[in-house]
């Protein structure tokens, strides 16, 4: 038998590798000296030519927001240089590990183009807002970055403090509209929910370390495959399960996932809009990136003590998400709603426990960012001009149809698609999760999934009958949504890939199939 010692000094080397790995860390590196720029030039008062100090504070926020933007599109362009020249594989201490690994890279992908979606979107309501908001920028940048970090992270305290350093990125985010008390009271809530949660994460840590005296995702593994865990039930078996339980309780809050997801609403309502949907898109898609690549591949071996937990919270998301969506009438909450059922979803998949899980859970994944980014896209870039008003209650769809014709028909698609509706790219994600779920014997679950489905459509259905068949109602506000440039063109981008799912999935299979691969062994040994 192999000691825990022994294990560790294999894996010394190695460690050692994926921190000194320049390579792996270029975007991150980028994106931490142009905020160091930013603040030098926001500190010293001389980031735009300026008369006098009023019309200095005009102009700085929307040259620094494009330095923002220019910023993420250059870390981008970093990360497909990364994918085209530096995605290899060393051998250490016959172990294959892959420096800048494809799956790493996809998700910082997405994470990056969501987020200058997002602040695209909300540029015009930026320029119009009765405050100066300088550090808005900056800190988008640095939630970006730690998000970044997140996704690379091969070390449970990397892990932790990355969590906790776009956490407080947030809390600042989250009282941008401090005059609103809605506002003030999201950003109290969510700090003191996620100070919970985050203590809740760094005790599973605390005793992941007691149990395995490392924090390395490698070195863990490499204990899970050598050291004989489950002949040692009596010790270790109830702490497993306790740090299991906390850590997955830790992600499970930031996924907005029963039973961590009762914050949501209240937040993601008194969150400016812009908030809401980092919420809802790249701080997903990071969270749950690294979720299925600790379970997939760090926990694998351990799917005995984790599968009950994730069943739990598969069922009640799907459950509670849309019978919460069923009543509401509030915008963002009910995106609320509906992003804790479409949790359950994912979640579904990682119960699979196989590759095919896995695979359908990315899959639903990348169609979730593809369905959520068109609906805040619509949802951001649409307002009553007179008044600067955004969009709060579904109601205010009344009469959408017939005054943003062209939009109102790419909603009803978003929305079909949502509600899993076929031919569209929605209904085929929830189709590969419950085959797969069937087929592993989560037949419960496959009843939920479809059950919520049949009531998902109701409520999504809802609101294309106020767009199109309701009677416009008197003296209402009028709202337009005013996409320009490269904005429009993605909203047709989005609209093409939900209804040509079929064109294109050949494509993605493969893909994914590569994805899955890397995420769940991206170490192996020989």
């Amino acid at each position: 038998m192999i000691t825990s010692n022994q294990i560790l000094n294999k894996v010394t080397n190695l460690s050692q590798l994926c921190w000194g790995d320049v390579l792996s860390i270029l975007p991150e590196t980028y994106l931490l000296i142009m905020i160091l720029i930013a603040l030098v030039l926001v500190g010293t008062s001389n980031f735009v030519p300026a008369s006098n100090e009023v019309e200095k504070k005009k102009n700085v926020t929307p040259a620094l927001y494009q330095l923002t933007i220019n910023t993420l599109w250059m870390t981008v362009l970093i990360c497909i240089f990364q994918f085209w020249f530096f995605t290899s594989n060393v051998l250490v201490n016959f172990v294959t590990y892959s420096i800048t690994d494809v799956y790493t890279l996809a998700m910082k992908l997405l994470v990056l183009l969501t987020t200058i979606l997002i602040l695209n979107a909300s540029k015009e309501a930026l320029k119009k807002h009765p405050r100066h908001l300088m550090e808005y920028p900056v800190l988008i940048l640095l939630t970006a970055l730690f998000l970044l970090i997140l996704i690379s992270a091969y070390n449970f305290m990397t892990v932790f403090l990355a969590i906790l350093g776009f956490s407080l990125n947030l809390y600042v985010l989250l009282l941008n509209d401090a005059f609103n008390q809605a506002s003030r009271e999201a950003g109290i809530k969510y700090f003191y929910l996620s100070t919970v949660s985050s203590g809740l994460l760094i005790c599973g840590i605390f005793l992941l370390y007691l149990i395995f005296h490392t924090t390395s995702f490698i070195s863990i593994t490499w204990f899970i495959h050598n050291w004989n865990v489950f002949e040692n039930l009596e010790t270790n078996g109830f702490l497993l399960s306790v740090m299991l339980y906390f850590i997955i309780f830790g992600f499970l809050f930031k996924l907005a996932a029963f039973p961590c997801h009762l914050w949501a609403p209240e937040v993601y309502d008194g969150s400016p809009n812009a908030i809401t949907a980092m919420f809802v898109l790249p701080i997903k898609v990071a969270t749950f990136a690294l979720f299925l690549r600790i379970l997939g591949h760090t926990f694998g071996d351990l799917y005995q003590y984790w599968h009950y937990i994730l069943w739990m919270s598969s069922f009640f998301s799907m459950l509670w998400g849309c019978l919460g969506a069923l009543t509401e009438q509030n915008i963002k909450r009910f995106m609320a709603y509906s992003s804790i059922n479409q949790m359950g979803f994912l979640l579904m998949g990682l119960t699979c426990g196989t590759f095919e899980g896995f695979r359908a859970a990315l899959i639903y994944l990348l169609l979730y960012v593809i369905m959520n980014a068109g609906f805040f896209l619509l949802f951001l870039t649409t307002r009553e001009t007179s008044l600067n008003k955004s969009l709060t209650y579904l109601t205010d769809f009344n009469d959408f149809a017939q005054k943003n014709y062209l939009y109102s028909i790419g909603l009803v698609i978003i929305l079909f698609s949502m509600a899993g509706i076929p031919p569209l790219g929605g209904f085929f994600g929830k189709y590969f999760i419950f085959l797969h779920s069937f087929e592993t014997g989560h037949l419960i679950l496959v009843v939920m999934g479809m059950a919520t489905s049949v009531i998902a459509a109701y409520y999504y259905l809802r609101i294309v009958k106020i767009m199109w068949f309701e009677q416009p109602i008197i003296n209402r506000f009028s709202f337009n949504t005013q996409m320009t440039g490269h904005l429009l063109e993605v909203y047709v981008f989005i609209e093409f890939i939900l209804i040509w799912f079929l064109i294109w999935s050949p494509w993605l299979f493969t893909i994914m199939n590569q994805l899955t691969k890397v995420s769940i062994h991206p170490i192996s040994i020989c």
